[in-house]
């Protein structure tokens, strides 16, 4: 079920692209397992501690849709 934290959240949150994000995102789904699901919430724990990638500007966040409507006319 869709939650709060994912792979693409554990593996990069903010500092990587949405492009990417959607591979991670695409690659849990393909792969799906209680191990995984284990190993990411832990994961979670220590991104959210840490606060590593947790700040977007809002210029960041205009780009990544700007990006999806340029993807999506494709």
């Amino acid at each position: 079920m869709p939650g709060i934290s994912g792979l693409a959240q554990v593996k990069g949150r903010n500092n990587i692209s949405i492009t990417k994000k959607i591979e991670l995102d695409l690659k849990y789904v393909e792969n799906i397992s209680f191990t995984e699901d284990l190993k990411i919430l832990f994961l979670t724990f220590i991104i959210v501690f840490k606060k590593s990638g947790a700040e977007i500007t809002e210029q960041g966040i205009k780009e990544e849709i700007q990006y999806l409507k340029k993807v999506n006319k494709k």
